[in-house]
C-alpha cells in the first residue's frame, strides 16, 4: 500500500443523530440520546445532533429547561469521551441559539451563535443574534458551522469558503417542512 501524500486525509466517519425530540424535556432527551448512541455498534469520528438538541425548537425562554445547564454540557462531554468521538449539538446559552462542538476528550472546541434568527416565528424576539463566524479545525478539516435559517444567507458561506473544508448545518424543522 502506497503511503498517503501530505494532501490526503484519513477518511472521517460522520454520524447524524436525527431523533424524535421530546418537547422541552432535557432529561428525557438525554435518556433517548444515551439509548440511541448506546445501541449504535458502528464506530464514528464525529456525531452531529439537531438544533436545540435537548429541548426541540422552542422559544419559551421562561422555561428553565430551555437553557443548557452544566449537567447538559457534562452529558455530551462524557458521551464524547466514552465514544472517543467529536460531538456537535445545539442548545440555548446566554440568550443565543448555539451550536457547540466538543472534541474526543469532551473539551469545547467551538461554539457558534446563530446569526440569522427566524423572525416569521418570533425567534428574533426570544433570542439574540450571533455576530461572528466561527471556523475551527476538526482533525485536519476546517469546519464552519451554521444553524437552520442561516442557510438562507449565502454570504455566510461565500465569505468563509476559502477557509472551509466542511460546513455543518444543524436544524430542527417542523413536520410540515419534512418534504
Amino acid at each position: 500500500m502506497a503511503p498517503q501524500s501530505a494532501n490526503m486525509r484519513a477518511p472521517m466517519r460522520v454520524a447524524l443523530c436525527q431523533f424524535d425530540q421530546i418537547w422541552e424535556d432535557a432529561a428525557a432527551n438525554r435518556a433517548r440520546i444515551a439509548a440511541l448512541v448506546g445501541a449504535c455498534a458502528e464506530p464514528f469520528d464525529w456525531l452531529v445532533f439537531p438544533e436545540m438538541t435537548l429541548s426541540a425548537f422552542t422559544m419559551d425562554r421562561a422555561k428553565a429547561t430551555l437553557t443548557l445547564t452544566p449537567e447538559d454540557h457534562r452529558f455530551f462531554a462524557e458521551l464524547a469521551r466514552e465514544r472517543r468521538a467529536w460531538l456537535s449539538y445545539g442548545g440555548v446559552q446566554d440568550g443565543f441559539n448555539e451550536l457547540f462542538t466538543i472534541d474526543r476528550e469532551g473539551t469545547l472546541a467551538n461554539d457558534y451563535a446563530k446569526q440569522h434568527l427566524y423572525s416569521f416565528a418570533g425567534e428574533d424576539q426570544a433570542f439574540r443574534a450571533g455576530t461572528r463566524q466561527a471556523t475551527f479545525e476538526l482533525e485536519g478539516f476546517r469546519v464552519t458551522p451554521a444553524i437552520c435559517f442561516d442557510l438562507r444567507f449565502p454570504h455566510l458561506f461565500w465569505d468563509a469558503a476559502q477557509a472551509t473544508d466542511v460546513y455543518v448545518v444543524i436544524a430542527s424543522w417542523p413536520a410540515k417542512r419534512a418534504e
